[in-house]
Formats: C-alpha cells, sequence, structure tokens
C-alpha cells in the first residue's frame, strides 16, 4: 500500500516490495528524507513533451517513521512536473484550474518514478469526515481519508495548507492517509479513521506531512470556541496575537 500528498501537495502510502522509494536520498530533514526521482517540460509537442516530463527530476519527502515497517510513503514537492504557472511544476489536482493534460502527465511520472503497481486511488475531498475502504469499492472516492489492508493499492491525499496525515499498523499491514483540514478535525475524520482500523491506537504510526504554520492561519474568536468547547483540551494549540487568534 502507498501513501501520497499531491501539489498543491501530494501524499501517497502503501505496501512496498523490498528497496522501493529507497533511492536517491538527497538530503535529510527532521520531517523526512528528501528523494530525487527525476519534470521541466514547457509547451512541447505532445511526445517530446512527455518524453522530456519523464526524464526531468522530482522530489519527494519520504518520511522516516515508516521504515520499521514495509511500506512505503512519501510527499510530493511542486519540484519538477510540467504545469505552467501559477501551478508551475508538479500539480497533482485537477480541480484547481489546471490543464488536465499536464495534471495526467505529472501523475503518470509519479506512478512511474515510484514503481506503483496500481494508479494511486485520487479521492474528491469535501472537507469531511468520510473514510473509503479503497480494496471495497475504489469507485466511491468522495471522501477525505482512504484505509486499505490490499498490498499494492495506494491511499493518496492532496493538500494545500491542511494537513496531511498517513498512518499504518506496526506490523504494516494496514495502511491509511488522512486530508485534516480544520472542518474535518472540528467533525472527527481522524477519530473515523482510527475506527477504521482493525489495529488498536497504541500500534498505529502516524506521520503529520508538512502544511500552514501556526503564525501564517488567522481564524476568527468565534472558530477557536467552537473547538474549546467541544474540547477544552485543544485551547493550548491556539496563540494569541494581539486581537488576533492563530
Amino acid at each position: 500500500q502507498q501513501l501520497f500528498a499531491p501539489g498543491i501537495a501530494r501524499t501517497p502510502l502503501g505496501v512496498r516490495a523490498p528497496g522501493q522509494l529507497r533511492k536517491n536520498v538527497v538530503r535529510s530533514a527532521s520531517a523526512g528524507r528528501y528523494v530525487s526521482a527525476d519534470c521541466s517540460a514547457r509547451k512541447r509537442p505532445d511526445r517530446a513533451r512527455k518524453q522530456a516530463v519523464m526524464n526531468s527530476p522530482l522530489q519527494f519527502i519520504e518520511p522516516e517513521c515508516f521504515e520499521s515497517v514495509a511500506v512505503g510513503a512519501c510527499f510530493t514537492t511542486r519540484l519538477g512536473g510540467c504545469s505552467t504557472a501559477p501551478f508551475a511544476g508538479l500539480n497533482l489536482a485537477l480541480h484547481v484550474g489546471d490543464d488536465p493534460a499536464a495534471v495526467a502527465l505529472n501523475r503518470d511520472k509519479v506512478q512511474e518514478k515510484l514503481g506503483l503497481q496500481h494508479t494511486p486511488c485520487w479521492l474528491d475531498q469535501k472537507h469531511g469526515n468520510r473514510v473509503v475502504r479503497i480494496d471495497e469499492d475504489p469507485s466511491k472516492l468522495s471522501a477525505d481519508a482512504s484505509i486499505t489492508r490490499t498490498p499494492g493499492l495506494v491511499c493518496v491525499v492532496m493538500v494545500a495548507d491542511c494537513v496531511p496525515l498517513l498512518l499504518c499498523d506496526r506490523g504494516g499491514t494496514e495502511v491509511a492517509a488522512i486530508h485534516a483540514g480544520w472542518r474535518g478535525l472540528e467533525t472527527g475524520v481522524i477519530g473515523a479513521t482510527l475506527d477504521a482500523f482493525t489495529a488498536v491506537p497504541s500500534d498505529i504510526i502516524a506521520w503529520l506531512g508538512p502544511s500552514i504554520g501556526l503564525s501564517a492561519y488567522q481564524i476568527g474568536a468565534d472558530l477557536r470556541r467552537r473547538f474549546v468547547v467541544a474540547d477544552p483540551g485543544t485551547a493550548s494549540a491556539f496563540d494569541r496575537q494581539g486581537p488576533s487568534w492563530y
């Protein structure tokens, strides 16, 4: 199973074959490793463009927390790809107004470089709490989290400022990807995904991917109040700067 987050950002997660996703490490970071795969074509004839895209460099962030289990996971960046401004680089989202042909090329590039057996199960994300089990029915993918126990299937979420959350059990037999925005957090998307696991929460490994930072995400006092009323423990997650909350 594989987890991915696209750029916007793309996070895939899955059970991998031995050695998969363990090559071309460029540099390490506390959140994970930057892995170079090899995209920089712009407006060329279709065949030449596709060849240039497939031969040009990508970079992935590879979480280190899954190294002890047979699970492949990565987070894509905007580097590489063939989308042009304002989507420049490795945009994998079809819903933002980018050229669908460019998005298809970018997705093909990611699938090839990661050596994926199956096309990632892209979700129609709604900022809700619905979880889909993609090994049961991969066609009904209107959800904000997916889970699978089938080796080779790929769970993936797309994020901009929201949090990508990748999960797997300690045995590496079950994986999930969550798109965790504030609306999904408020309605319990993480809890709903944990409930879908056969493993107990204490046996689940979690990775929080790149997302918007506290100092950059201003909210209204009413939204903070909703979270704190529902769970007083969330009060420490908010920071007041003058009249504003973050």
